[in-house]
This record gives C-alpha cells, structure tokens and sequence, in this order.
C-alpha cells in the first residue's frame, strides 16, 4: 500500500482529496497544526488504520522528517486565506521551501504536488 502524506488535509480539498485516495487504497497520514476532529478524518478512509491524523507544532520536527522519508507520495494544500506579504513569505513560503528540501533530502523521485487556493 502507497503512503500518501497530505499537509491540509483536514481542509475542504483535502477531505475530498482523502475520500478519493482511500478508495484507491493509499494509506494517508494527514498531519495538522490547528484543531481538527481526528475521529472524523478517520471515517473518509474505507478500512481501519488507513487515515492516520498526526498532531505537530513545527515543520522541523523528528517525527515529520520520519514520516516525508518513508512517503511515497507528499501533498501540500496548507495555504493562508488572510493576512498580508509579509505573514505569508514567514508561514506558507518557508514552510514550503523547509518541506520540499526534506523531501528532496530523501529521494529526489518521490513525487511532491504542491496546490495553492490562493491562486
């Protein structure tokens, strides 16, 4: 089974994303930062155990470098709705430059999709 890591995920597109990909079989691991109804997210998957939501403060932790490295495919749909230049080059800018060195740190074939809501 293919291990799929979704940042967002506990967002609009992701949960539709998460319904599709358990489907198809993939194993997801939705990490989160904000509040989100775990229980929830792990009723889109279609058997026990294939969405697993993973509580972490910062990009930079241990345990997200684990789980990028043994992922075969990494979805970022984290995005900032409000805020101005500045809140977005500290929040979603180095959060993607941090993430897509750690996957490229690890194997530059594994497959990183980046999605913008902000256009």
């Amino acid at each position: 089974m293919k291990t799929v890591v979704i940042f967002g995920g506990a967002g609009f597109v992701g949960k539709h994303l998460i319904r599709i990909l358990s489907k198809n079989g993939y194993k997801i691991i939705v990490p989160y930062q904000s509040s989100t109804n775990e229980a929830k997210l792990r009723l889109f998957g279609s058997s026990l155990g294939q969405i697993i939501p993973l509580k972490f403060n910062n990009i930079k932790e241990r345990k997200i470098e684990n789980l990028l490295k043994n992922a075969d495919v990494v979805i970022n749909l984290k995005t900032l709705w409000q805020g101005n230049q500045a809140l977005y080059d500290k929040k979603i800018y180095e959060f993607n430059v941090y993430l897509t060195d750690l996957v490229n740190k690890f194997n530059n074939q594994k497959l990183l999709i980046f999605f913008s809501g902000i256009g």
